[in-house]
């Protein structure tokens, strides 16, 4: 199995090593499409995920969210509780080790 590369575009994101372990927990693969990528998100995040941390998940990701897991309109301290509760509910992150358990 093909594990995607990061995005060169999120290698300058403060939250590069978590986009990472999010990418990888999930088990994105390059052939992988945008539906099939959120399908992935909705599996790892699963029953532990609060409303929105898949659309916030998926924004981070730059993936289109849709109608399915629309875009947010978060205050900055609202998107660092999320994506807490992202790094909460999945399997396989190590906040600490992805340098977001002090955000």
């Amino acid at each position: 199995m093909a594990f995607v590369a990061d995005s060169a575009h999120h290698q300058d994101s403060a939250l590069y090593p978590f986009i990472g372990q999010l990418e990888r927990a999930a088990g994105f693969i390059r052939d992988d499409t945008a539906t099939m990528k959120l399908d992935k998100l909705e599996a790892l995040l699963g029953d532990g995920a609060e409303p929105g941390d898949i659309s916030l998940a998926a924004e981070m990701l730059s993936l289109s969210g849709g109608e399915r897991f629309p875009p947010l309109d978060l205050a900055r301290s609202a998107r660092r509780s999320g994506i807490g509760g992202i790094a909460a509910a999945a399997p396989g992150i190590d906040a600490a080790a992805a340098g977001i358990d002090d955000l």
